[in-house]
């Protein structure tokens, strides 16, 4: 009797692979702040500088006597700030024969590193401009390193945790550094913040209760709060999942600027055998025009 064959046997070969040609990536990619900062500039060396100034107090007693003389000028000098960039890079490797190969869901498979290199630096930058990392002017053996976001803002903080200990997010935390930051003349517009202060400013006392709406016979709850109407400003509430996760942001992006020494640049590295080996580098560093435009609440300390 013939043998009758079957498509899981192992006898038969000649069966042909079905590889489809979709690569699934779910890996997040999205880099609000980054890609919500209002300025980006270049700079001509590691250290970069720029200036502040501000406007004397308001006074309710500025009026004289008629033909008094002219008086004491009373001037104040602009603030010089500074911060360094940092070299962010990654390098790939492919060799001849991958290069060359049928490669399933993928032209080049150097295209393809790349393209993942990019992305992977572009997360590496969120984390890294968002940080409480102080500039480093580095060394032979020590990089260099930017100045973050956390690290700028000083004059509108509120720590609201205790050692240890996250606190619940209250009205009256955000109503104070909106406060704040308004005084200064800032106009922030955005809160900034990771998944767990944004599910406790979804439950924060004073919320509504979840919202049900029913259109076209479609039932809709709505339980997030992803806008807050305060008296000192209008916040879009944005989530970044690259933040720190004790810390609220309160952002004016008109103050905020990437700055360039070396944009986005592919560098070939000389070849030590049968394969292409290049490097994806990028330097920057963060420029903040006025950090009292912007404010922190610190939900975690000590």
């Amino acid at each position: 009797m013939p043998t009758q064959f079957k498509t899981y046997d192992a006898e038969d070969k000649s069966l042909r692979e079905d590889l489809s040609d979709v690569i699934y990536d779910i890996s997040p990619t999205d880099t609000p702040f980054l890609s919500s900062i209002a300025g980006k500039g270049s700079v001509s060396n590691t250290l970069f500088e720029w200036q502040t100034d501000a406007l004397a107090a308001a006074v309710i007693n500025n009026y004289h006597v008629e033909g008094a003389a002219a008086g004491t000028a009373a001037t104040t000098a602009t603030t010089r700030l500074t911060n360094q960039t940092q070299i962010s890079k990654k390098v790939v490797e492919v060799t001849g024969t991958h290069e060359t190969v049928n490669n399933a869901g993928k032209k080049s498979e150097m295209a393809h590193q790349l393209a993942k290199a990019s992305k992977e630096i572009k997360r590496d930058m969120e984390g890294s401009l968002l940080a409480d990392n102080a500039a480093a002017a580095g060394d032979a053996t020590t990089a260099r390193e930017t100045r973050g976001a956390a690290n700028f803002i000083a004059t509108n903080v509120t720590d609201a945790g205790t050692s240890g200990t996250h606190a619940a997010v209250v009205e009256a935390d955000i109503l104070a550094v909106a406060e704040s930051t308004w005084n200064a003349g800032g106009e922030p517009s955005t809160i900034l913040l990771g998944a767990t202060n944004k599910k406790l400013v979804t439950a924060m006392s004073g919320r509504a209760d979840a919202i049900r709406s029913v259109a076209d016979g479609n039932t809709t709850i709505q339980n997030a709060v992803d806008v807050y109407v305060s008296d000192f400003g209008t916040f879009n509430i944005m989530l970044d999942r690259f933040c720190d996760q004790d810390v609220v942001y309160f952002l004016d992006h008109d103050m905020w600027s990437v700055d360039y020494l070396r944009d986005f640049q592919t560098v070939d590295i000389a070849r030590a055998g049968d394969g292409e080996k290049k490097m994806l580098l990028v330097e920057y560093g963060l420029r903040c025009g006025n950090e009292a435009a912007n404010g922190k609440i610190r939900y975690t300390t000590g």
